[in-house]
């Protein structure tokens, strides 16, 4: 169902821009492109798995399973966006290695005194 809601989004922007949609002077050319090939790579990934669910044995379509890992980078874009939401996970990763350390200082106490 995400895929048919990313493509009908990618088709009303594409509609919206027109020729402007992969102009090298548009301001979100580099989003658009990614976002065609997340969609594409969505749309292949479905044809592959009703090839095979046929039972056909195809090897490239295991290649591009793989490439759903960028669909990731999508999330980039909304973090971009929400200026307070960077902060806050930016300050969430950098606070790990002393929340590693507290949790760690916290062990040892509870197994020395248990």
């Amino acid at each position: 169902i995400f895929n048919v809601v990313f493509t009908i989004e990618l088709c009303m922007r594409f509609t919206a821009d027109r020729c402007r949609f992969y102009s090298l002077n548009h301001r979100t050319i580099g989003w658009n492109i990614m976002d065609t090939c997340l969609v594409l790579l969505a749309l292949v990934e479905e044809v592959s798995g009703a090839i095979q669910s046929l039972s056909v044995n195809v090897g490239l379509f295991r290649m591009i399973r793989i490439l759903r890992v960028v669909r990731i980078a999508r999330i980039l874009r909304v973090v971009r966006i929400f200026t307070e939401l960077r902060i806050m996970v930016n300050a969430i990763l950098g606070s790990g290695r002393s929340l590693l350390w507290a949790l760690l200082l916290l062990f040892l106490v509870i197994f020395m005194f248990s």
